[in-house]
Parts: structure tokens; C-alpha cells; sequence
């Protein structure tokens, strides 16, 4: 029983530039996380997520991430989040309850943000890791590979999911006019 409640079975990843991950159990209690740069490990090693609920883990580090100056006050920060699970219905119903808890808790807070949710198989997290990024930010950055192949995906490794999402923006807007 005990391998049961500590096993993850799927998992969330969180990026603004602190690049984390962490796994839920069967039960959505969180069971295991990791940093994926030094921001990503100190706002862990601040923000005690073991044993919340989704949702919780996600305001409390929502919180933390304000307090330790991640989330700009001007409203351009993105947060995002990539749930990974075997079955894609259990990823859209974690997706869709983390984009509307999570809005509803910025809002509540008066914080400004803007919130970006996906999802994924568990390859992709397979894929991510090797490379030692989050799954979430792993995805963006392939995604600007696929709007422009010629480009260096390694220069967005360490950037900001805005610098990202601007980037793409970017390269949309110009397949668009050319």
C-alpha cells in the first residue's frame, strides 16, 4: 500500500523561468518534485508542496513565486503549466480544473498573470528530461522549432516562458505577412 500512495501516476509541470515538476499520486496528492534550473530548486526548497492536493501545490507556489519577485506586477508574466498523464481524459480534467482554480486564485489575490495550460503524454516527459527541462517548457521550445527550423533552440533553454511565448507570437505574425 505504501508503494501505491508514494507512486506517481502523473504529473505537472510548472514554469515561469523557475522551471519544476511535480508528481501526484493516485489519490492527487503530490508524491515527488524536482527543480529543473537553481530557480526552480529554491522555490521548491521554499515552498513546501509534499502531500497537497494539485491545486493547492499550485497557490502555494503561485505565492511563493510572487514573493520572490518571479511574477512582475506590470501583468506580463506567464505562468505555465503542462499536465502529463497516461490517459489523455485524466490530463484534460487536471488541465481544465488547474487553468480555473489557479485564475480564480490570481484574481482573488489581486496578482496579474497570465495563465497557459497544456497537456501531454508521458513521452514527451520521457523527451524533456533528457534534455533537463520541465516537460512544459521542452514543448514551447519544440514548438518554435516547428515554426522555424533554422533557429537555435538551444538559445531559449534558459529564457523566461514569456521570452518564449513572445518568440512564437513572433515567428506567427511573420509566417502570416510573408
Amino acid at each position: 500500500g505504501y508503494a501505491f500512495y508514494k507512486t506517481p501516476v502523473e504529473y505537472i509541470s510548472y514554469d515561469i523561468n523557475p522551471s519544476l515538476e511535480f508528481g501526484l499520486n493516485y489519490f492527487g496528492k503530490v508524491v515527488d518534485s524536482e527543480g529543473f534550473n537553481t530557480d526552480g530548486t529554491r522555490l521548491l526548497a521554499e515552498c513546501r508542496i509534499q502531500g497537497l492536493e494539485a491545486e493547492d501545490a499550485v497557490k502555494a507556489l503561485t505565492l511563493q513565486a510572487k514573493a520572490d519577485g518571479y511574477i512582475k506586477a506590470d501583468g506580463t508574466t506567464v505562468i505555465a503549466m503542462t499536465v502529463e498523464a497516461k490517459r489523455i481524459q485524466n490530463a484534460e480534467r487536471l488541465e481544465t480544473m488547474l487553468r480555473q482554480e489557479t485564475q480564480s486564485f490570481i484574481d482573488e489575490n489581486g496578482l496579474k498573470a497570465v495563465i497557459y495550460t497544456d497537456r501531454a503524454d508521458l513521452q514527451l516527459r520521457t523527451e524533456a528530461r533528457e534534455y533537463g527541462l520541465s516537460p512544459g517548457k521542452y514543448k514551447l521550445i519544440q514548438m518554435l522549432g516547428s515554426l522555424d527550423p533554422n533557429m537555435d533552440q538551444e538559445q531559449f533553454r534558459n529564457a523566461r516562458i514569456t521570452e518564449i511565448l513572445l518568440k512564437a507570437d513572433q515567428l506567427l505574425n511573420q509566417s502570416k505577412n510573408g
